[in-house]
């Protein structure tokens, strides 16, 4: 999750003890951009107001740069994959705020992963457990569900 730097929010922690959540972008619900603040609420306590309606990802990052929101959630791949994040990350325009893998990804060893923030938040199993299944296609990706009795050639 990416945030402008010009907002009070340096760290997830200043985003869980804010009197105002950031305002953070999202297509629908569902996904990432709705479902990782909401998970971020559940276990370890913070507030987001989600936007629903952008198009798609540029959209989305044009309402952070005219200041329509602050934040949004997507992956680590997409925050090294090219612009605007290219250019923010060289002008300190936006910065990160935690990240969702096991461990820490070796590009952001200083960037607090959220199973490391349960602990000293107290995060009930229930809420841990939600997160193990939330974030599994991090670890598995997105699974296809098909039909029972797809002809074999169709599954191949």
């Amino acid at each position: 999750m990416y945030i402008r730097s010009d907002t009070p929010y340096k760290t997830i922690h200043d985003v869980r003890g804010a009197s105002t959540p950031p305002k953070c972008t999202a297509t629908a619900t569902g996904t990432t951009g709705h479902y990782l603040p909401k998970l971020l609420e559940e276990t370890i306590g913070t507030k987001f107001q989600i936007i629903l309606g952008y198009p798609g990802g540029p959209e989305m990052d044009l309402a952070v740069e005219r200041n329509e929101a602050q934040c949004r959630a997507f992956t680590i791949t997409a925050w090294y994959s090219g612009e605007p994040d290219q250019s923010w990350r060289k002008n300190g325009f936006a910065h990160l705020l935690l990240q969702t893998g096991r461990k820490r990804d070796e590009r952001l060893p200083q960037l607090p992963a959220l199973y490391e923030l349960m602990d000293p938040y107290k995060t009930a199993e229930t809420e841990r457990r939600l997160a193990e299944v939330v974030l599994a296609s991090n670890i598995f990706g997105r699974p296809y569900v098909i039909p029972l009795g797809i002809l074999q050639s169709r599954l191949e």
